[in-house]
């Protein structure tokens, strides 16, 4: 369990959705805002909400191992691994208001679209 997210968790969660791209099972959800872009992305995926892992736990390689030994789901895409925020949770518990708003954010950007 970490108490405390490597990097800046909350800057993601200021911006307002810019950009949603939906497949059938997946949606990309692009924040607006400074920093890169990978830096602002969720994915939604049967109703789970992924983040940006290298954002949490310092390191794309660091991310997917804590995930993967877990057992917890991820999205790759571009090089960046998300992590579902539910996993996030558990490993954050300090963080766990701030995750499940940004995921209930995520989800009414999507049912908007």
């Amino acid at each position: 369990m970490r108490k405390q997210p490597a990097g800046n968790s909350g800057a993601f969660f200021c911006y307002a959705f810019m950009e949603a791209i939906m497949t059938d099972d997946v949606c990309r959800i692009v924040a607006d805002g400074p920093g890169a872009k990978w830096k602002r992305t969720a994915f939604v995926v049967d109703g789970s909400v992924f983040f940006p892992g290298a954002i949490w736990f310092g390191s794309e390689k660091k991310a997917l191992a804590y995930a993967g030994y877990d057992g917890s789901k991820v999205v790759q895409s571009a090089g960046h691994v998300y992590l579902d925020a539910d996993f996030l949770a558990k490993e954050y518990p300090n963080e766990c208001d701030l995750l499940r708003s940004a995921a209930r954010r995520v989800l009414a950007s999507i049912e908007v679209a």
